[in-house]
């Protein structure tokens, strides 16, 4: 057992304390966890006194700390889940970094961002997927921190509390599965300050222990069930990606279509991104760093040629010699709405695990979800995803390009929450496709082409490392 140092466990709890619980004051609580789990991530010195001016640990040990910590961690999901969303998008088909084409000299010099986008991910490498590590990383010790402190001194009401952190903690590690190389360590933080470090996990690994986590989620929820739902779309969501389909539809049977599970987020193109930096929310910043692809690398999605209403987009100016458009279905330099989990993603699941396993009606799930069957002046009604103009689709004929249906129509239902890296690498691990055909592949401007690598590596250097964690060894594998 390690411990972690107390001057940045008592700093984070007095800074919460100090934060007020409204989402107006986000940015600060922000500022905090920030500050004081950077610390403790790298002190581990032992016991030191009280920053001066630093309120007592005592003060926060009540009902109302406990939910200030509680407010802290939903914060740090939201912001966690920004970084996840434009870091995966780059990596996989959905986003190109605005500053592609950018003169390099060496692989020393790609541009954090050029360096996810063109997969150019070696370990060592600066990296934007290194903060968006230390975020969920950060999500997991917060609600760990939340958890406990709910429980000794607010467990009479705080139940449904503890049933929502678990499950952002729950997301967090499939996130961290999804994104990461196999390896990602699952090292605790108690709300005491207890500390201790954990081997690497294997990529299977993370998905069990994210369903543990929603598991203890359901079990807590009660009657909650806009919690009970999200717990169990995550379940089926780590199930699918382990490709255990009986478990992943079983998990989701019962969430009805209607269910959404949402953050909201300040978004900006990319000349709005300045004045919207100002804001008390977290910015979405996609237009300021990538824009919406379109047949990325040969292999991606149409996202803007394809007519599509769910991922279309608009042109909002020029980086670097390079189109930035920005996605319609956010709000540009306004509060976007992004969601997390919902009763769309559960149908798609059960779609997934109907063709996988030849039993179910896979395409009429994804039918009703497009339309009811119906027109009006030559254009289909909305089905219960709730988007018009989608017409019927037909079945391809054979299991290869049904798959890649299935597919498509989750990129689409799914565009920029989140899940397209999940998915591709998903089709690599489990449906055998070869990686030049899933990710976007041949050459990049300003390299000499794609990387190899489909998954980020854990950095161990800078202010995100692993490299404290003498358990950890690197990568397990990269696949």
């Amino acid at each position: 057992m390690h411990r972690f140092s107390s001057q940045p466990v008592r700093a984070l709890r007095s800074c919460v304390a100090r934060t007020p619980s409204s989402r107006s004051r986000i940015s600060l609580i922000m500022i905090c966890i920030a500050a004081t789990l950077s610390a403790a991530c790298h002190d581990l010195t032992g016991n030191q006194p009280l920053p001066v001016g630093t309120v007592d640990p005592s003060t926060v040990a009540n009902a109302a700390g406990a939910r200030a910590m509680a407010t802290a961690a939903r914060a740090q999901f939201q912001y966690g889940l920004n970084t996840f969303i434009v870091q995966s998008g780059m990596l996989s088909d959905e986003l190109q970094a605005n500053i592609r084409g950018s003169h390099v000299t060496s692989a020393a010099d790609i541009p954090s961002d050029v360096g996810v986008d063109a997969r150019q991910l070696t370990a060592g490498a600066n990296l934007g997927t290194d903060q968006t590590y230390g975020t969920l990383q950060q999500i997991r010790a917060l609600t760990n921190l939340a958890i406990g402190a709910l429980l000794q001194y607010d467990a009479d009401s705080s139940a449904a509390n503890r049933a929502e952190l678990y499950a952002l903690e729950g997301y967090s590690e499939i996130l961290l599965a999804d994104l990461f190389c196999s390896g990602v360590p699952l090292s605790t933080l108690n709300y005491k300050g207890d500390f201790t470090y954990h081997p690497s996990s294997s990529t299977a690994q993370v998905y069990t222990h994210a369903i543990a986590l929603l598991d203890s989620a359901l079990a807590l929820a009660g009657n909650d069930a806009q919690i009970r739902n999200l717990a169990k779309v995550g379940r089926g969501r780590a199930f699918l990606a382990q490709g255990n389909y009986t478990s992943a539809v079983a998990a989701v049977a019962d969430v009805p279509v209607a269910f959404r599970y949402t953050q909201s987020m300040q978004t900006c193109n990319f000349a709005g991104c300045f004045v919207a930096s100002a804001s008390t929310q977290p910015v979405f910043d996609i237009g300021s760093v990538a824009s919406v692809a379109d047949r990325e690398g040969g292999t991606g999605i149409p996202y803007r040629s394809s007519g599509d209403p769910r991922t279309s987009a608009s042109f909002v100016g020029i980086v670097n010699n390079n189109d930035v458009w920005f996605a319609d279905k956010y709000v540009q330099d306004d509060a976007s709405i992004i969601v997390v989990a919902s009763g769309v993603e559960a149908q798609l699941i059960g779609a997934e695990a109907a063709l996988a396993t030849h039993a179910g009606d896979w395409l009429g799930t994804l039918n009703a979800l497009r339309t009811d069957g119906t027109a009006s002046g030559g254009v289909y009604n909305a089905g219960t995803g709730g988007v018009s103009g989608l017409d019927p689709l037909t079945d391809p004929g054979t299991d290869s390009a049904r798959t890649s249906l299935v597919f498509s129509e989750r990129a689409k239902w799914l565009f920029l929450t989140g899940h397209r890296q999940g998915d591709l690498r998903r089709m690599v691990r489990s449906y055998a496709r070869p990686r030049t055909t899933v990710y976007p592949s041949g050459n990049y401007p300003g390299l000499s082409g794609y990387g190899s690598f489909i998954d980020a590596p854990i950095p161990q250097s800078g202010s995100y490392s692993e490299a404290p964690n003498p358990l950890f060894h690197g990568c397990l594998s990269r696949d």
